[in-house]
């Protein structure tokens, strides 16, 4: 399971676009290594395109959860309401830990990584994660 991740914008045209519409939106998010909690700069749908906005990484319900299965999405009370209000977190790559504690950077070749979300009223969002297959199989993975 996804408990940090990296964003970082570049000088590529796409994070120039990315910048200038966060700062058009006076959108107030952090860069670096993100970590639950965190206000984080995610896409959602907006009527009938996608747009950019700020949420915090995380919900408090009995305990504070920032990853939900996707696998348990329709069987758990508390994901009722919010299971299909979605949006994507934007990352260049996320962490992993092995049984070790060595913690190891996945990621692509592209510049961004978009990690499927769900997310409350309250602008709290939770990564979605899935059981991984192949060669990830032994941890939770978001890319599986």
């Amino acid at each position: 399971m996804c408990g940090r991740y990296n964003f970082k914008t570049s000088d590529s045209r796409k994070g120039k676009q990315l910048k200038e519409r966060a700062r058009k939106l006076n959108l107030t998010y952090k860069e670096g290594e993100i970590f639950p909690s965190d206000n984080v700069l995610c896409i959602i749908p907006a009527e009938s395109k996608i747009d950019l906005t700020t949420m915090k990484w995380g919900i408090q319900n009995r305990s504070f959860q920032i990853n939900a299965r996707v696998e348990s999405l329709n069987d758990k009370p508390s994901y009722a309401e919010i299971k299909n209000k979605r949006c994507a977190v934007i990352c260049n790559g996320f962490y992993e830990w092995d049984k070790e504690k060595k913690k190891y950077y996945i990621h692509t070749d592209e510049e961004f990584i978009y990690l499927a979300c769900i997310f409350n009223d309250a602008n709290e969002l939770l990564i979605l994660t899935k059981a991984s297959s192949g060669a990830s199989a032994n941890s939770a993975s978001m890319l599986g």
